[in-house]
């Protein structure tokens, strides 16, 4: 901010067209009282200055404190957008690994005819085991088939009861599938929210930069103008400085006439002591004689 803006440079008094030691001391008391009128002025001016900026910085931080509580919610609110968002995808996962294991069940095709006819053969088996005359590896041989129709038996049968859960399966995955939308709908409004808290701070913060330039550029004003108060200032010493210097010398100069005066005076009384001595006959000396003759002529 240029001080030429905020200062009336023609109102300024300067000393250049005075002449401090042949200016009369009327002329330099009328230059202290333009001076110290200035000073007053500047002043006034530099302490309005310095309330604007004071002002303007009181803005900035009630607007500062604004911007930091929309931060604090903007960052609560993301805090809690990151809590629903991890929920979310954990809820999904757990309905992605139950549609896997759906699909893993439909992929096996196990009717109950199947199991049927393996029930049948096992039964056969067993049935040829028990009437029929085996040698030692032929009847190892018919158990192995028999303890491993057992078993694929076995998975068949745990194959089916899982399928007939695939209803329940799915119930499962429906839940699950909807909590999580549920969690992603509070996500995305909680998301809103922190962004339009966002939006609020960084408005704020452009708000309190833009004061904080006004204050600043008060700040610079009030330097200036009381730069100018100062050397208004200095300017009332100064000039002062030399009225009291003339006041000296005037007491100095009524105190040299008081003396002379007291002085003839003295004289004079001590010159007519020694002339009635001199007419009454009595003995004087010749300066005395002399100073008689000089005083009476």
């Amino acid at each position: 901010m240029n001080s030429e803006k905020i200062i009336d440079e023609d109102k300024n008094i300067t000393l250049e067209n005075v002449d401090m030691e042949q200016a009369s001391k009327g002329k330099l008391i009328d230059v202290v009282r333009r001076l110290r009128e200035r000073r007053t002025e500047l002043n006034q001016l530099a302490s309005n200055w310095a309330s604007k900026r004071n002002e303007l910085n009181d803005e900035v931080k009630e607007i500062t404190k604004e911007a930091k509580s929309h931060k604090e919610e903007r960052d609560s609110l993301n805090e809690q957008v990151q809590e629903h968002k991890a929920t979310r995808d954990e809820l999904n996962e757990q309905a992605s690994e139950l549609d896997a294991e759906i699909e893993e069940i439909s992929s096996q095709d196990v009717s109950e005819d199947k199991i049927e006819q393996l029930e049948d053969e096992i039964e056969s088996l067993t049935f040829k085991q028990q009437t029929e005359v085996l040698d030692s590896d032929e009847e190892q041989e018919l158990v192995s088939k028999i303890e491993a129709k057992r078993d694929t038996l076995q998975e068949y049968k745990e194959t089916r009861e899982r399928a007939e859960q695939v209803e329940e399966l799915q119930d499962e995955i429906n839940e699950l599938r909807s909590d999580a939308t549920e969690h992603h709908n509070k996500m995305l409004e909680l998301a809103e929210q922190a962004q339009e808290n966002h939006e609020k701070m960084v408005a704020l913060f452009r708000d309190a930069d833009e004061l904080r330039k006004k204050a600043d550029q008060a700040h610079e004003a009030f330097v200036n103008v009381q730069e100018a108060a100062d050397t208004h200032h200095n300017r009332v010493l100064e000039v002062q400085e030399r009225i009291d210097d003339m006041d000296e010398e005037d007491e100095q100069n009524r105190h040299r006439k008081d003396d002379s005066k007291s002085s003839s005076s003295n004289d004079e009384n001590l010159s007519d002591e020694l002339y009635e001595k001199f007419k009454d006959g009595e003995s004087i000396t010749n300066d005395d004689l002399l100073q008689v003759q000089g005083d009476k002529n």
